[in-house]
């Protein structure tokens, strides 16, 4: 007989029930300092959470954070779903679409007009059961570094892998970044008021975004209590150009991710040296793979391309609901877009 199971909004100190039912699930949880970060110090607002309780225990878990977001000429409340959990001894329970039904009302209540979500292939069924719909996929890309290591990891044959590096290593050379008079990249630490100005004119050009002003990239990168972010910017002559944000993970292979980059309209040479700059970071971090996906600029593909970064067969899926009824025409399609890792994860 299957044990009963209540739901309930997220009340001071279930952070740890959350944190343990993440361990149990994933194997391995956050500390409750990110958990506040992601959580309540949102400079969007506080996140919508529901939990589904059972013996004094968390067993289900769905989650909304608050975003900003430019639609067209309007600046609008949206909601990025994300941690839709299940306890392996509750699934197939109806669990899943009881917790973001709740989680949906909250958001409507606060005036969050529009939840997006990038699904997994296991909760993407139950998004589109909620009236999600799939607007598109976004491309991942990759480029390879380590030949030797990515080749080990697959076939755990270390000899293949390393015949394998020594033949491509030719095929992969070092970005160099072009020499272009008056441009300098240079790291920074946080984000000033310069990355206004900056997001005031890339947003022109992208009628769907979530806004990067100075506050939210502080918040999402200065700030993140778990992650360890690289920031390097474009500058001529102290006048911001553009910025990209790094990141690197290690599990079985060292993978490191360009998660986040924005520059200034027409900024051609910005891509292809914030691009070089990424390259030489993560060759110096020993990574094995370089990842990134993006939408938003057909000139940062192409200096992608350019670059050695080659698409992947899995993208990633872009789901999203109007909470007002309709989903606004603007953000059906995937050339209104800028999109990148850092609007979700990483």
């Amino acid at each position: 007989m299957a044990t009963a199971w209540v739901t309930k909004r997220y009340s001071e100190g279930d952070e740890k029930l959350i944190l343990e039912l993440r361990r149990e699930i994933r194997g391995w949880t956050y500390t409750e300092d990110y958990w506040r970060w992601r959580c309540v110090d949102n400079p969007a607002g506080p996140a919508i959470v529901w939990l589904a309780m059972a013996d004094g225990r968390a067993v289900g878990h769905s989650a909304i954070l608050p975003r900003t977001l430019k639609v067209g000429d309007a600046v609008i409340r949206a909601g990025l779903s994300v941690d839709a959990w299940t306890h392996p001894g509750f699934r197939r329970q109806g669990m899943f679409t009881a917790l973001h039904k709740k989680a949906l009302d909250d958001a409507a209540d606060r005036g969050i007009e529009l939840v997006f979500s990038f699904p997994n292939d296991l909760s993407y069924p139950g998004f589109l059961k909620l009236g999600y719909s799939h607007l598109f996929s976004v491309p991942r890309r990759r480029k390879v570094v380590n030949w030797g290591s990515v080749i080990g990891a697959r076939t755990k044959m270390p000899l293949a892998g390393k015949t394998v590096a020594l033949l491509s290593r030719m095929r992969n050379p070092l970005v160099e970044a072009p020499i272009i008079s008056g441009i300098e990249v240079n790291e920074v630490t946080s984000f000033d008021e310069r990355f206004d100005t900056l997001w005031s004119r890339a947003a022109e050009h992208f009628p769907a975004t979530v806004v990067r002003d100075s506050t939210y990239l502080n918040w999402r990168y200065a700030r993140n209590p778990h992650y360890d972010y690289a920031t390097y910017v474009a500058e001529r002559q102290g006048r911001l150009l553009g910025y990209v944000v790094l990141n690197s993970l290690t599990s079985d292979l060292v993978r490191g991710y360009i998660v986040d980059l924005q520059v200034a309209p027409y900024e051609r040479d910005v891509y292809r040296n914030l691009i070089a700059k990424s390259d030489e970071y993560f060759r110096k971090q020993n990574v094995d793979t370089i990842h990134c996906w993006m939408l938003g600029s057909e000139v940062y593909r192409e200096e992608l391309g350019r670059a050695g970064f080659r698409r992947r067969s899995t993208p990633v899926r872009f789901c999203a609901q109007s909470l007002g009824g309709t989903t606004p025409d603007l953000v059906e399609h995937p050339h209104n877009w800028w999109l990148c890792p850092g609007d979700y994860d990483l």
